[in-house]
């Protein structure tokens, strides 16, 4: 198992608003658990980022309800579901009382866990216990818990509870990244356009 090979988790063409090593490009590096952590959206602000009107409401964004993929092989520790998505966009509507919304905590290896948060209310298809493989389909974007608007936030850390331990840095393997195809070993940075393997799944809500 390599923490250098993973799947991309949202399919279909994303952008990442926050991602990279550098406090600068990445407020979750002042928070050590959640360090090399990435927040995947639609697209920076003022490049098509809505279908229409100004992103008033969750089904605004391109990346709601788009299918999350499970990027490494491993067992479901913690599953979340129940949480409301916040109906509106902003950080006054924030869920502040359940900061990772719908949520995942998957262990890939001893002392590796990946994180999930944010999903869709009821869309998560995997419970505690579970063994999920590589590419299944975990769930979907959502906009739940303490989140602005629709997307997934992801990061790979070194204990079993969020908010614990380290994050971990982390690559994918077969993007591709501002229009050239890396194979393996992307590590990912803010302001990029990032595409799963299968482009063709882009803004697609099926699974």
């Amino acid at each position: 198992m390599s923490l250098n090979d993973l799947t991309f988790p949202v399919l279909g063409r994303s952008y990442l608003a926050w991602a990279g090593n550098s406090l600068k490009s990445n407020p979750h590096m002042a928070v050590r658990s959640q360090r090399h952590a990435i927040d995947i959206v639609d697209a920076p602000p003022g490049i098509a980022r809505f279908r229409e009107r100004l992103g008033e409401a969750n089904d605004d964004f391109e990346i709601w309800d788009r299918p999350i993929a499970c990027p490494l092989p491993g067992i479901v520790l913690e599953a979340i579901d129940g949480v409301r998505d916040n109906e509106k966009i902003g950080p006054k509507y924030c869920y502040i009382y359940s900061a990772m919304g719908n949520a995942y905590v998957i262990q890939v290896a001893a002392n590796r866990f990946m994180v999930f948060a944010h999903l869709k209310r009821h869309s998560l298809r995997f419970r505690a216990g579970d063994k999920v493989e590589r590419g299944e389909i975990l769930g979907a974007v959502g906009n739940s818990g303490q989140s602005t608007e629709p997307h997934l936030h992801f990061h790979i850390q070194n204990h079993p509870f969020p908010g614990k331990g380290s994050g971990c840095r982390f690559g994918f393997s077969n993007v591709t990244v501002n229009g050239t195809a890396i194979q393996k070993g992307y590590d990912p940075q803010r302001g990029d356009w990032v595409c799963s393997s299968d482009c063709s799944r882009n803004n697609s809500h099926e699974s």
